[in-house]
């Protein structure tokens, strides 16, 4: 029994003399994306090469093996080196990262949608060892990183305590008590010719609407009155089944959606027009055709006002 309390103090003691020579202190922490690629829509995923760097003045503290980049797909370390300053007792470890991350696409309003990215990077050890400081100066993305087709925001770097609720098994910290300290780096990403990819996926829908709309003013009683709505029903919703072939599918009602579902009950709109008042002209009665001729000419311009009307209101929603 003496062995053991006698084994289990000088465990407690060379864990404090550890701890001393490990003191927690402030590490400045800075990053440097030099390339953004692979941005996956479906895979929700995008990849990113960049430099981490950390200054500080502890020569116990090594970063070799000991970060983790918290939402990544595959994570590699490619170049590594920690050194002194000439003339200093400052230390300073630089690292090349290589990884595909973790991300959420809101395709909500898309092609006009602009989605936010981040790369969270933890240290193994807790905060009563290490706590990291955020390099805002010198965080950015490189200026050669330039996309054809992306629109990149600049990079914010943040700094944030996370608590976890488990010890992870070490019996020398409590279960509530482990705060790790957390690099959060974070920029947005949107398209750089929105207005391009909306036309191409949507001047078929617009199209068909027209030549719906335009069977209001064709001659009563023909068969292309109602044959050509309805033919464009059906192109409306071959429309739609190639967007989503583009589109990743969402839960939620997509822009693309909406704007689809619009049409095509405006399209049924004149459907349902074009019959009642081919009826009403069917009867020979001269009121009944002149009322028919006041609707159409109504309806023409009520439901151009309420679909273009309709159609902004989504876009700019």
């Amino acid at each position: 029994m003496k062995h053991a309390i006698i084994f289990a103090l000088l465990l407690v003691a060379q864990v404090l003399v550890y701890s001393s020579a490990c003191a927690a202190e402030d590490y400045v922490f800075g990053m440097y994306i030099t390339d953004l690629y692979n941005f996956d829509q479906t895979a929700e995923v995008f990849s990113a090469d960049f430099w981490i760097w950390s200054v500080y003045q502890n020569k116990y503290t090594d970063f070799n093996g000991t970060l983790d980049a918290i939402n990544a797909q595959e994570f590699a370390s490619t170049i590594y080196s920690n050194e002194l300053i000439e003339g200093s007792d400052i230390y300073w470890m630089q690292q090349k990262i290589s990884g595909t991350f973790r991300c959420r696409w809101d395709l909500k309003n898309f092609p006009f949608d602009q989605n936010r990215f981040v790369i969270m990077i933890e240290d193994i050890r807790d905060m009563n060892t290490i706590s990291f400081i955020p390099d805002t100066a010198n965080s950015k993305i490189s200026n050669m990183e330039n996309s054809n087709e992306w629109i990149i925001s600049p990079l914010k770097l943040n700094v944030e305590p996370i608590l976890y609720d488990t010890n992870f098994g070490n019996i020398l910290t409590p279960a509530d008590a482990c705060r790790y300290s957390r690099v959060t780096a974070e920029f947005t990403v949107s398209r750089r010719t929105p207005l391009i990819t909306f036309f191409k996926l949507t001047v078929g829908v617009y199209i068909a609407f027209v030549l719906s709309l335009l069977s209001l003013k064709m001659k009563p009683n023909t068969d292309s009155r109602l044959a050509l709505p309805c033919t464009a029903l059906f192109a409306v919703v071959s429309n739609k089944y190639v967007v989503e072939s583009v589109v990743p599918s969402s839960t939620s009602l997509t822009l693309l959606d909406s704007i689809h579902s619009l049409t095509m009950f405006s399209i049924i709109s004149i459907c349902g027009i074009l019959i009642i008042t081919d009826g009403m002209r069917a009867s020979g009665d001269i009121n009944q055709l002149c009322r028919s001729n006041r609707i159409d000419t109504a309806c023409v311009i009520i439901i151009t006002v309420v679909y273009v009307f309709l159609n902004f209101a989504l876009c700019l929603y």
